[in-house]
């Protein structure tokens, strides 16, 4: 009985750990599209601090400013990693682990 519950326990920990990674990515999806639509269309720049300058705008010289998408997505890389770990995401059994998973459903 005990162990059931730890087990239950972890599952929805890592439940929520899932479910906070996916609201955070789709966060940064919307966020950015709606601000890679501003940006281009109403030349809106964000100053983070006192020199950084934020813009998701794209011309023919590149981005103007530090792009949102590029720095945010690093720390959305971050926080995969943290989530799911570097060795579930490109471990040697990832894909036997997916296979027991979807047959167990």
């Amino acid at each position: 009985m005990m162990e059931t519950d730890n087990k239950r326990i972890k599952a929805e920990q890592r439940v929520k750990e899932l479910k906070e990674f996916y609201k955070h990515l789709s966060a940064y999806l919307i966020v950015n599209l709606a601000f890679t639509f501003i940006s281009n269309y109403f030349d809106v720049v964000v100053r983070v601090f006192d020199g950084l300058r934020v813009s998701n705008k794209f011309t023919e010289n590149g981005f103007e400013h530090y792009p949102l998408w590029g720095i945010w997505g690093i720390i959305l890389i971050i926080d995969a990693f943290r989530v799911f770990g570097f060795r579930k995401l490109f471990g040697k059994n990832w894909e036997e682990d997916k296979i027991k998973e979807f047959i167990n459903k």
